[in-house]
């Protein structure tokens, strides 16, 4: 049975993923407004987005089960 801690948690995990989804695209807009001009770095970025979003995935699907 959940308790209200891993409730909490949970929902803090939800959270965390919703703002790493806003963050990315933010980025994804700055650059398809010409903002960024460090190619490279954009791409290092968001191969990193795409790496934490797996990892809290797993941790969440490892969490509810």
């Amino acid at each position: 049975m959940w308790g209200n801690r891993e409730k909490s948690f949970s929902h803090f995990l939800d959270i965390s993923r919703g703002s790493l989804f806003e963050i990315e695209t933010q980025l994804l807009i700055a650059n398809g407004l010409g903002c960024i001009k460090n190619k490279p770095l954009f791409k290092e970025v968001l191969g990193q987005f795409e790496e934490d979003s797996k990892m809290l995935n797993a941790f969440m699907k490892m969490f509810k089960n």
